[in-house]
C-alpha cells in the first residue's frame, strides 16, 4: 500500500473530503468499515496517499468525481423536516428543492415548523466552520410571541440564561435582543443548541407563535418566499468566508489582528509608528540603565533614570569611592575628611603627626 507523500497526492480521508462525500471524521469510519475501494480494491489504511484525479475512489459502489462547490440557500417552509428522509412519510428539504438540491446537504437544522433561511453545500469545510461553536457565527430570528415583551426578559436574555437541553441545564451566551412590534422580537445568537430560541422564551413564559431565521452570518435571506432557493453570488461567498475566517477570503480576519495589537500594546505605550517600546516599562527601563551606566546621576535630557533612586545610587558611591560621602564631583579629595586624612597619613609616615626634626 502507498503512504508515502508525493507531489499531487493528499490522503484518503482529505481525498474523500474534497471531492464532496464526507467530512474527514466520516471518511474515516467509512475506511474502517471497509466501505472504500482505490482502484478497485478495499483500502483499509487512513493514511493511504491517493491522487484524486488519477486514482479510481469508490465508496459503496459510487465513483468519486472532482464536482465544483455549490451553495444554495433556501426558504424553508414551515412543515418540512431537515432529513433527506422523513421515516413518517413527511416532506423533506430535498423535495423542495429537488433536482437543484441533487449532492448538497443542509447545514444546521431547523425545527419542522421553524421557516427561513437554510443553506445547502456540498463543501464540507466550509460547512463545519459555518457550524463550529469556535467561530461563533451568527444566526438571526424574527420571533412571533404571545405577549409584548417586559424589559427585564429582554435584559435577561441579552446577559445570557439557564435552559434546559439535552437533559442538562446550561448557560446560555449573551443575546442581541430588539423589539420590532409590540408581539415580535429579533434575536441572534452564536450557538446552535437545539430549539435554543424557542427555549430561552419558554423559559420566560412567553409562547413562541411563529420562528423564521432570517440570516446566517452575512447570507439574509432577502425577498425569497417560502419555498424557493437561489444559488450564492460571488460577493455573497466572499463575505461569509472572511465572516470565518477563511484563507481564501482577501478581507483579514479581525480575531488574530485584536491579539496581535493587544500584544504590540502590551510592549509599549508609545505613539503609533514609534519605536520606542520602553516608554511605560519605568523599572525596567531603570535595571538597563544601571547596567549600563553604574548608577551615576545624570542631566536633563540624558537617558539615566537613576534620579528616583538614591539608594542604590548612594551603595554604588560608596563602593567607588571608598566611603567618601561627597558628591561634589567624582575625584573628591579628602580634605574634608580629616579623620580618614589622618590615617592615610599615618600609614605614609608610620603614624607620626609631627614635622620632622631638622
Amino acid at each position: 500500500m502507498k503512504t508515502s507523500h508525493a507531489p499531487g497526492r493528499v490522503s484518503l480521508p482529505r481525498a474523500i473530503s474534497k471531492l464532496g462525500f464526507a467530512s474527514r471524521s466520516q471518511a474515516n469510519r467509512l475506511i474502517a468499515e471497509g466501505n472504500v475501494r482505490v482502484n478497485n480494491k478495499v483500502e483499509l489504511n487512513p493514511h493511504r496517499w491517493v491522487d484524486i484525479d488519477n486514482d479510481r475512489i469508490e465508496i459503496q459502489s459510487q465513483t468519486l468525481k472532482r464536482e465544483a462547490f455549490r451553495y444554495v440557500v433556501l426558504h424553508k417552509p414551515s412543515g418540512v423536516v431537515t432529513t433527506s428522509s422523513d421515516e413518517h412519510g413527511g416532506r423533506t428539504v430535498f423535495d423542495v428543492l429537488g433536482e437543484e438540491g441533487k449532492g448538497l446537504k443542509p447545514v444546521g437544522r431547523l425545527d419542522k415548523e421553524t421557516t427561513g433561511l437554510l443553506f445547502f453545500t456540498n463543501d464540507h469545510q466550509l460547512a463545519n466552520r459555518v457550524t463550529s461553536p469556535d467561530v461563533g457565527l451568527s444566526k438571526t430570528y424574527v420571533v412571533g410571541i404571545d405577549r409584548p415583551i417586559r424589559d427585564q426578559d429582554l435584559q435577561a436574555l441579552s446577559e445570557g440564561m439557564e435552559i434546559r437541553t439535552e437533559g442538562k441545564f446550561v448557560v446560555t451566551k449573551p443575546a442581541r435582543v430588539s423589539v420590532r412590534q409590540p408581539l415580535e422580537v429579533e434575536m441572534s445568537i452564536t450557538e446552535g443548541r437545539n430549539r435554543q430560541v424557542r427555549k430561552m422564551l419558554e423559559e420566560l413564559g412567553y409562547e413562541v407563535i411563529s420562528l423564521r431565521r432570517t440570516a446566517v452570518g452575512p447570507l439574509l435571506l432577502r425577498d425569497l418566499v417560502a419555498g424557493e432557493s437561489r444559488e450564492l453570488s460571488p460577493e455573497e461567498l466572499n463575505s461569509l468566508k472572511s465572516a470565518l475566517g477563511s484563507k481564501e477570503s482577501k478581507t483579514p480576519h479581525a480575531k488574530p489582528y485584536v491579539r496581535f495589537e493587544k500584544k504590540k500594546a502590551d510592549d509599549s505605550k508609545s505613539a503609533p509608528g514609534s519605536r520606542d517600546s520602553r516608554v511605560g516599562h519605568q523599572k525596567f527601563h531603570t535595571r538597563f540603565q544601571k547596567k549600563r551606566s553604574g548608577g551615576s546621576k545624570s542631566t536633563d535630557g540624558s537617558k539615566e533614570t537613576r534620579g528616583a533612586h538614591p539608594k542604590s545610587h548612594s551603595r554604588f558611591q560608596k563602593k567607588k569611592s571608598g566611603g567618601s560621602k561627597s558628591t561634589d564631583g567624582p575625584r573628591e579629595t579628602r580634605g574634608a575628611y580629616p579623620e580618614s586624612h589622618s590615617r592615610f597619613q599615618r600609614k605614609k609616615t608610620g603614624g607620626s603627626h609631627r614635622k620632622p626634626s631638622r
